[in-house]
């Protein structure tokens, strides 16, 4: 039974957890690294819940890109707002279904395609998209 104690306490699911608590810290490093070298355009690909522009200590005139679905993106905003979440970035919502046009709902919110970026897709392929549209 999935969720059963037994199987909440095996090395496996405790090996999983351990992985899914660390990934968003390695990720912020990422970031954090990303803007000492300069890099002020982030696009985060299926952003979900991420707080990421609210809760991280960005560079002055960082850009970070959400792109994920319109009520999503909404649901989001609509939640921060009532927490009188601050922004710590320049924050672009996208609200575009990933499968349609995205590049051209991004350049059209500013982002800049010559302009260096960082890129985070960590739910995209997992989630997101169904196998047969991670094919290349």
């Amino acid at each position: 039974m999935i969720g059963s104690p037994q199987t909440m306490s095996s090395p496996a699911m405790t090996g999983f957890m351990d992985v899914c608590a660390a990934h968003p810290r390695f990720a912020d490093e990422f970031l954090a690294e990303a803007g000492r070298d300069g890099i002020r355009q982030v696009v985060i690909l299926a952003s979900g819940l991420d707080t990421r522009p609210y809760r991280l200590r960005w560079p002055h005139g960082t850009t970070v890109y959400e792109i994920d679905q319109p009520q999503v993106l909404t649901l989001k905003s609509d939640v921060l707002r009532e927490l009188s979440a601050d922004l710590t970035a320049n924050r672009r919502a996208v609200g575009v279904d990933l499968r349609q046009g995205w590049p051209a709902a991004l350049r059209r919110v500013g982002f800049g395609a010559a302009e260096p970026t960082v890129w985070i897709a960590e739910q995209l392929l997992i989630r997101y998209l169904p196998p047969r549209r991670t094919d290349y």
